[in-house]
C-alpha cells in the first residue's frame, strides 16, 4: 500500500536539466546531476531547480497522450490542469479524456558543441535511412533521389576526407551511397547509432548538442524520413526516436505532435505483417513556418505552412463561468455557455477587457490574467489514457525545489508528494508509513524539509518508539 501512493516516471522519460539538456529518468537517477528545469507558475517561465531527493522502485504504469505528447507514469503521478480556482494538481488516475494538462512551448538549456552542423546532419540522415555495418566496415545510405545522395557524398568528402561512390541499387528502383571507413563505423556505434529501425534513438551527444547541430540533425533525418510536400511530417517505426526529436524541437520552440497508427504490410511470402508506424507532425501554422525557416532540409522548397490552426486555445471556461456567475449576482446578465468550446487566446483577451469594464476586481480575474500572460506554457488536451500490461515496471521519483515541478517529455509534472503532505499538516510518522521507510531519518532526508517546525517534529520523534 505505501508504495502505491508514490507517483513515478518510466525509466525512459525525457527530463529537461539545465546542463546538458535532456536526460532519461533512469540516467538522472543514477547520475550526480541535481540541476533540473521547472516552471515558475507566477510567470510561466522555465527556471533552474534542484533535485533534493530521489527514489527508485516498482509500479504499474499508464500511458497518457495529450495533443501529441506522451507521458508514461504511475496512477498516482500528478500533472497540472485548470479549474475555476486556476492551476490545480490532478492525479493520473483522476484524469479523463478531454481534460487539459500543462506543457511548455520552449525549453532553452545549456549545450556543448559536439561535431558541428555538417556532421550532425550526416548522422541524422544515417539514423534515418542507412545501414551501419561493422562486418562490412562501412555505411550504406539509400535514397530514390540521387541528388540527395550527391549532397551527402560531398559532405563526406569535405568533412571526413573520405572516398565514396553512388551506384544504382540492383534490387530496388533507388540509389545507394557506399562509404567504407572502419573508424567512422566505430564512431557511429560508440555514440549509439545501432539497432533495428524500431529501436533507433537520437544519440545522446546530439540530443544535447548546440541548437545549430540540432537543426542539422533534424534536417538530415528529414531528408531521409520526411514528407516532400505540404506541411512538415517525419515518419518512423521507432516511437522513441520521434519523441527524442520532439524534445529537440521544443528547444527550438516548435510544437510537434506524435501520432501512431497500425499498419499492415504484405510480405513477399504472401504473409501479412502488422506493426505500428509513428508520425511526428507539425500542426500549428506558426510552428510550420518556424520549422521551414529553421530546418534546412533538402525537401524544404516543396514544404509549406498549410494548417488553418493559427492560434492556441486556453481552457479557462470554468474560470470564466465562475466570474460571470459573480457578475450575475451583481445584476449583470449573461447568456454565454462556457462549457462547450475552449476559447482562443484572442477571445480570452476580449473577455478580460469586458470583465474589467464591468468593474470586476475579484481574485479570479487575477488568476485569469496570470494564465493569459503565461506565454511559455501551453495546455494539451488529453486524447488517450491506457494502462500498460505489466504491474511491475522500474520507476523513478524525484523531489524538486523550489519549483516543485519538472518538465517530463514536454509535460509539466508535479513534485514528489511527501513534502506536500508535511506542509499540509500531516505528521512525519504518517508520511514515514506512507513512504514505506524503516527509519524516520530516511523520511527526513527524502522530504528535505527545512521548515523549523518540521525539524522540531523530527527531533521530537527521532529515536523514540519503533524503528
Amino acid at each position: 500500500m505505501p508504495r502505491v501512493l508514490r507517483h513515478c516516471l518510466h525509466p525512459e522519460t525525457r527530463i529537461f536539466v539545465s546542463n546538458p539538456g535532456v536526460v532519461s529518468a533512469r540516467n538522472l537517477y543514477y547520475s550526480q546531476e541535481d540541476s533540473v528545469l521547472g516552471v515558475d507558475f507566477p510567470d510561466g517561465k522555465v527556471r533552474k531547480a534542484r533535485i533534493v531527493a530521489k527514489e527508485g522502485h516498482i509500479s504499474s504504469l499508464y500511458s497518457v497522450f495529450a495533443d501529441g505528447y506522451e507521458l508514461v507514469c504511475s496512477a498516482n503521478h500528478r500533472l497540472f490542469t485548470l479549474t475555476e480556482v486556476g492551476i490545480t494538481e490532478i492525479f493520473i488516475k483522476d484524469l479523463k479524456i478531454g481534460d487539459y494538462v500543462m506543457g511548455v512551448k520552449k525549453v532553452a538549456s545549456l549545450s556543448k558543441k559536439f561535431v558541428g552542423f555538417d556532421l550532425a546532419r550526416l548522422i541524422g540522415y544515417i539514423v534515418g535511412d542507412a545501414v551501419v555495418s561493422k562486418a562490412r566496415r562501412g555505411v550504406i545510405i539509400h535514397d530514390k533521389d540521387k541528388s540527395i545522395l550527391s549532397y551527402y557524398k560531398k559532405t563526406i568528402e569535405t568533412n571526413l576526407n573520405g572516398h565514396c561512390r553512388i551506384e544504382r541499387n540492383p534490387k530496388t528502383n533507388s540509389y545507394r551511397l557506399n562509404f567504407y571507413s572502419e573508424t567512422f563505423v566505430d564512431f557511429l556505434q560508440e555514440i549509439g547509432v545501432v539497432g533495428h529501425s524500431k529501436d533507433k534513438r537520437v544519440p545522446t551527444s546530439i540530443l544535447n548538442s548546440t541548437e545549430d547541430e540540432i537543426k542539422g540533425f533534424i534536417a538530415g533525418l528529414y531528408d531521409a524520413e520526411g514528407n516532400s510536400r505540404e506541411a512538415p511530417r517525419l515518419f518512423s517505426s521507432s516511437k522513441d526516436l520521434l519523441k527524442d526529436v520532439q524534445m529537440m524541437l521544443l528547444r527550438l520552440g516548435i510544437d510537434a505532435h506524435l501520432l501512431e497508427r497500425d499498419r499492415t504490410v504484405m510480405l513477399p511470402q504472401k504473409r501479412k505483417y502488422r506493426n505500428k508506424l509513428y508520425t511526428l507532425q507539425i500542426i500549428g501554422k506558426n510552428d510550420q513556418k518556424l520549422f521551414i525557416k529553421l530546418i534546412p532540409t533538402l525537401k524544404g522548397k516543396t514544404l509549406r505552412a498549410s494548417s488553418i490552426w493559427e492560434e492556441e486555445r486556453l481552457p479557462v471556461q470554468a474560470i470564466l463561468k465562475s466570474i460571470f456567475k459573480d457578475l450575475e449576482k451583481n445584476g449583470r446578465k449573461s447568456r454565454r455557455y462556457f462549457e462547450r468550446m475552449t476559447p482562443l487566446r484572442s477571445t480570452v483577451e476580449k473577455f478580460i477587457r469586458q470583465i474589467k469594464k464591468f468593474g470586476y476586481k475579484g481574485k479570479k480575474l487575477k488568476i485569469l490574467k496570470r494564465i493569459f500572460d503565461s506565454t511559455n506554457t501551453k495546455w494539451l488536451k488529453v486524447k488517450k489514457i491506457k494502462r500498460l500490461p505489466s504491474p511491475r515496471y522500474s520507476v523513478f521519483d524525484f523531489t524538486i525545489s523550489p519549483t516543485q515541478n519538472l518538465i517530463t517529455d514536454g509535460i509539466v509534472s508535479h513534485n514528489s508528494f511527501a513534502t506536500d503532505l508535511l506542509m499540509a499538516g500531516a505528521d512525519i510518522r504518517s508520511v514515514q508509513e506512507m513512504l514505506g521507510h524503516k527509519n524516520i531519518s530516511t523520511t527526513q532526508i527524502y522530504t528535505h524539509v527545512t521548515n523549523k517546525q518540521l525539524r522540531d517534529i523530527h527531533s521530537a520523534f527521532h529515536g523514540k518508539g519503533g524503528n
